[in-house]
């Protein structure tokens, strides 16, 4: 990004920063908000604080073109989040595009000359490069709960059965003998 656009972006780092946490906070119900909004105590609102406090790394990393592993810890604290709360992918992933949104209406004045505004191509580009990684540490997140929902399912199944004395605690073993069993007597 252009020294001048980088140096500008920098300085309104501040403004930025409240700004896209505001754009994010208004994708929850409006009950949510005022209490995400209202709260920056760590141990009473562990979801504002987890994405208040991911935003400001976020953002540099933009700012300086890092790759997707570079952005993936600080896209993760939020999109853990969002990937629980069952948003869609591109629900949770919207609030990095909406940062083109929110620097455009912060530098709504030094947009106006040329050497400012030719930086932002490189900018958008940085955004969707981030906003691609996001979409794959969402994915991740809800891979991790799809799994964590099988396992779940897998044991309480395998409980009821247990306790119905239908298997046994053997049972992967006893199942492995049998197939065992039934290969011998296929062969003969």
């Amino acid at each position: 990004i252009e020294k001048m656009l980088k140096r500008i972006l920098s300085d309104k780092k501040s403004s930025i920063h409240k700004r896209w946490f505001e754009h994010i906070i208004g994708t929850y119900p409006p009950d949510s908000r005022q209490f995400l909004k209202r709260t920056k105590d760590n141990m009473s609102n562990p979801v504002g604080t987890a994405v208040f406090e991911a935003l400001g790394p976020l953002f540099d990393g933009i700012l300086d073109g890092s790759d997707a592993a570079g952005l993936a810890p600080h896209l993760d604290k939020i999109l853990r989040i969002r990937a629980v709360q069952e948003f869609s992918a591109s629900e949770a992933v919207e609030f990095v595009f909406a940062l083109k949104r929110v620097v455009r209406e912060e530098l709504k004045d030094a947009l106006k000359e040329s050497a400012v505004s030719g930086g932002l191509a490189e900018f958008d580009n940085n955004v969707d490069n981030a906003a691609l990684a996001g979409f794959d540490v969402y994915m991740q997140c809800r891979e991790k709960i799809y799994e964590i929902r099988a396992t779940d399912i897998k044991n309480r199944t395998f409980a009821v059965l247990e306790r119905r004395g239908l298997i046994s605690r053997d049972f992967e073993d006893e199942a492995r003998e049998g197939l065992i069993v039934l290969k011998k007597e296929e062969e003969r």
